[in-house]
């Protein structure tokens, strides 16, 4: 949790202000990769792609409730000083946004995968597609007013903010990783810690946006839909080939053996 926090909530709005200040962004994309960047860990892709890559889901899941929550103080205190001004943000009203569009999805999607796991079983697919939909649709009803200048990025404007974006998620991913064999974590842990620590979320990013900067940077919620897809593609990436990685079982005859010789050299056990 320490890990995840610092590279969350700490390290990642400093990453993001060299990177920024090192482009010489100005106006709404410096706002907006700020927005992005000081956000906390995205629920659904952010758990998903760690169990995926073989992480432990359920430090994944608390991982993100914990920094979420932390998220509410976090947030507003980093856009004031990587903005430089203040920035109009309620903490109480940023943790509704957080409950109902980060932690409460979450908590009735889990529920329902406990207590009814021959019906995720059977409609798996399905259930993994509506998530994605609703996110797809309340990103959709927030930039529907900046349709057209969405509509008309060209790929290198794409790329422009793409490489940033790895840039900074990837630096954080790094720390995180390592972070977690300097605490002697397991390896499951650490690519729980990894991705989920390195992620941000897009529906608050949205929510602070439409609240505080819509107005006056119409079109700095660019910046934070493409960090969001670069994360979510590039993690993907990494997920199968942590997946493929992963340590075959032992099998029954190599465990019978171990057992012996542990029987006979205790001492070396």
């Amino acid at each position: 949790l320490l890990c995840g926090f610092v590279v969350c909530h700490a390290l990642a709005p400093w990453v993001a202000f060299a990177m920024v200040n090192l482009l010489g962004w100005h106006g709404d994309d410096r706002v907006g990769f700020f927005i992005i960047t000081c956000m906390s860990p995205t629920l659904a892709s952010g758990v998903v792609i760690a169990a995926q890559a073989g992480g432990d889901r359920t430090l994944a899941l608390m991982l993100t409730v914990v920094l979420t929550l932390a998220g509410v103080l976090c947030i507003p205190f980093n856009l004031r000083w990587v903005l430089g001004a203040e920035v109009a943000l309620n903490p109480l009203e940023l943790l509704g946004k957080l409950s109902l569009t980060v932690l409460l999805p979450g908590v009735i999607g889990q529920t329902f995968r406990w207590r009814l796991p021959a019906t995720v079983k059977r409609h798996g697919t399905l259930l993994k597609q509506l998530p994605i939909f609703f996110l797809g649709v309340t990103v959709l009803i927030s930039i529907s007013q900046q349709a057209d200048a969405i509509m008309h990025l060209t790929w290198r404007r794409v790329l422009e903010l793409a490489i940033p974006s790895l840039t900074v998620h990837y630096a954080l991913l790094g720390v995180a990783w390592f972070g977690g064999g300097w605490l002697k974590l397991g390896f499951r842990q650490r690519r729980a810690v990894a991705i989920v620590a390195s992620q941000k979320t897009l529906p608050v990013a949205v929510a602070v946006w439409a609240g505080a900067f819509a107005k006056d940077f119409p079109l700095a919620l660019v910046p934070c839909i493409v960090f969001h897809l670069a994360q979510i593609y590039g993690d993907g990436l990494i997920a199968n080939w942590w997946a493929k990685r992963e340590p075959l079982p032992e099998t029954a005859e190599a465990v019978a053996d171990k057992q012996a010789n542990a029987a006979r050299l205790p001492g070396l056990e």
